[in-house]
């Protein structure tokens, strides 16, 4: 588990939680803030039935004046560097001697030299050689964004990613990756600067 920077990593969870901010299902009800490690519910363990899920996203806290129109494409910019972090972090055909290379192209560089050397939880480096198959089974990203006059600055994406590996063996895994990714944008690009992930195995 690490953060990186600790100091804008906590600007940006602050910024959040003291921003006003609506919520993408229920706009005029405002979601109560939360700037812990916490995430949504893991849930049951995966099978290796089927094919990787693709990334749910939802906008549950906006704020700084940003119109109704533009949460679409907002919500695509952000989600990116998160949807393309899951693929090739956890997919089985990310892997390239168990070092996956394109994990982090969506991550500022001090966060992607930090997240390497995390790679037991920010990857399925853990299981090196040994994973024969995975699939996602599931993938959440809640995103608490926060703006000024309508410019939006950063944000904090809660994430659940939900796993079953195979191993040469025959044997299977199931496993949750849990936790927090801080974004911040540069020009119309959004980046990874920060997490605190924790994983866990599922029964």
């Amino acid at each position: 588990m690490a953060v990186l920077p600790l100091r804008l990593a906590l600007a940006a969870a602050l910024a959040c939680s003291t921003a006003g901010c609506t919520s993408d299902d229920e706009p005029s009800t405002p979601a109560e803030p939360t700037t812990s490690a916490s995430s949504p519910a893991i849930g049951p363990a995966p099978t290796l039935d089927g094919k990787d899920a693709s990334l749910e996203v939802s906008i549950e806290q906006l704020s700084g004046a940003i119109r109704r129109e533009q949460r679409p494409v907002l919500k695509r910019l952000i989600s990116k560097p998160i949807a393309d972090w899951v693929s090739a972090g956890y997919s089985a055909e990310a892997a390239a001697g168990g070092s996956y290379p394109q994990a982090f192209a969506g991550w500022t560089k001090d966060a992607a030299r930090l997240a390497r050397r995390d790679d037991d939880v920010t990857t399925n480096a853990t299981m090196g050689k040994d994973l024969t198959g995975v699939v996602v089974a599931a993938s959440r990203a809640r995103l608490y964004v926060f703006a000024a006059k309508g410019r939006t600055g950063g944000a904090t994406a809660r994430v659940n990613v939900r796993m079953t590996g195979e191993r040469q063996d025959g044997s299977s895994t199931s496993y949750a990756v849990t936790g927090s990714l801080y974004l911040t944008r540069e020009q119309s690009r959004w980046r990874i600067f920060g997490y605190d992930l924790t994983r866990k195995e599922l029964r």
